[in-house]
This record gives structure tokens, sequence and C-alpha cells, in this order.
């Protein structure tokens, strides 16, 4: 229940590679070694003419070397430089591709589905209730360790603080990706069953930036964040609290969403 204090870098204009040195002397040995071949020991001016020339030579080449370097370096820079511009954009494919490759890590798979203007959505599929240990641990009267058995309530409150830390920390992690990103909702999907590849809504909310930038990530409580959001959505059943599935009645945006999020779904079952 500590993801959302993951710290991700944000994203900064990059640089390209740096450029190795160039020596003469990587060439040298074989420059010399054909300037002198075939003369002879003992015509020392001759051998001398050709290895002056053989340390012009590989100097020469050495140059040469450095300024291709150069050029690659020059090219590199260009690619990021368009690759920045249009993150800074938020240019939608570049966004998405961003996303999708700092998702790829994440415990509670993610997947960025839509990018226009200065908003994103973003699904993330968690986890079912069964996930939850049924024992947590503890210990004795007389300080000796045990394992607890946890009752429904406290399992459906592990796993809605879960639930809510995993979000958070996707909200922080799109943040820093794409520094364009004003606004990010996210819909938190999770498997019918264990075998299904279908999969049922139990959170949505949008997140600002200037909100999430306020926040203090060590100190929040992420089930109360994520309740604060724009338009947020979960709704928890009965006395123990149960986390169940969202209608499309209360959150009519998700009938859109639902429709493509089958490889988000592949993605945890695989």
């Amino acid at each position: 229940m500590t993801a959302h204090r993951q710290r991700f870098r944000d994203t900064a204009r990059p640089q390209a590679s740096a450029i190795d040195p160039v020596s003469p002397a990587t060439f040298l040995a074989e420059h010399k070694r054909i300037a002198v071949e075939g003369i002879r020991r003992y015509r020392r001016y001759e051998r001398s003419v050709a290895t002056e020339l053989a340390h012009s030579a590989a100097a020469h080449q050495a140059a040469a070397e450095l300024a291709e370097r150069h050029e690659a370096q020059a090219r590199e820079q260009a690619e990021l430089d368009d690759w920045w511009e249009k993150v800074s954009q938020n240019d939608p494919e570049t966004v998405l591709a961003a996303l999708e490759r700092a998702f790829s890590d994440n415990e509670a798979p993610a997947l960025a589905v839509e990018c226009a203007a200065d908003a994103c959505t973003v699904v993330v599929l968690f986890w079912r209730l069964d996930a939850i240990p049924e024992r947590r641990r503890d210990t004795t009267p007389t300080g000796r360790p045990t394992l607890k058995k946890r009752t429904k309530t406290e399992r459906n409150e592990v796993y809605a603080a879960s639930l809510a830390s995993h979000v958070l920390a996707t909200v922080r992690e799109s943040f820093a990706v794409a520094p364009a990103l004003r606004t990010i909702t996210v819909v938190a999907l999770r498997p019918e069953d264990q075998s299904s590849d279908t999969a049922a809504a139990i959170y949505a909310g949008t997140f600002q930036r200037t909100q999430m930038e306020a926040r203090a990530w060590e100190r929040l409580d992420p089930l109360s964040t994520i309740l604060q959001a724009d338009g947020a959505a979960l709704q928890q059943k009965g006395r123990t609290s149960e986390v169940v599935p969202l209608s499309t009645e209360e959150v009519p945006e998700l009938e859109a969403l639902l429709s493509g999020v089958g490889e988000v779904v592949r993605i945890g079952n695989s």
C-alpha cells in the first residue's frame, strides 16, 4: 500500500550520447605497417619518411572518424529534439508510446488508451480481492510472531487502500513522463473471474496536475485522495465495505472506455 510513494523522475529534454575521443594512436600501428612494408631496415631515411607519412595518415583517419561521430551525434540530437518537441506539445502518438514504456514494469498493469489536448485517459488493471492474504503478521501477548486472520472488513480495507495506492502511483508516473499533461482520467478494472478475459470497472476519477503536485505523498491517505478526484466513483457495499463494480448508469463514460480494454486484461493474465 505504498506504491504511491514511489518517486518518478520528471522527463527532461534528452541529450545525445557524449562523443568518445578518437586518438591517432588507434590507427597508427596499421598505417606504419603498411608504410614501411617492403622497405629494408637499413634504409633508415626512407623508413623515417614512411613513418612520418603513417603518422599523418593516422591523424587524418582519426579526424575523419571524429567528424563522423559528430555527425552521428547531431543526427541523434535532432531526433531527440523532435521527440521532445512532440512530447512537450502532447502529441498523442508520442505521449501514448512514452506512457506504454513507462508502465511496462508496473506491478498493476496500466495502459494509456486516449490522449487529446492536455488530457489523457489511463486504464489500470487491478487484482481481485482473493489476492489479499486472509492472514496478516501479528504477535502473541508474549511477543512471539504469529499470523492473525483478517476479518472481511479488514481485507476489504486493505484491498481498497491498495487499489488507491496503485491508482495514485500511475497518476504520478503519468505526470512525470508527459510534462504537457494537465489532466489524467484513471479507470481501474479487475477481472470478473480468474480465467475471464472480461473486466469490470471498480474506480474512475480525474486528476489535475496542480492538485497532485501539492500533495504530501508521504503522509496522505490514498483512499481519501482518490475519492477527492473530479468525478470520483468508487462503490463500497455493506458493513464490510466491499469494493463492487461500477455501473455505466453511475458513470456514463465508462461504456466507451470498457469497449477497448481487452488488451489490458490480457496483460494482467499473461
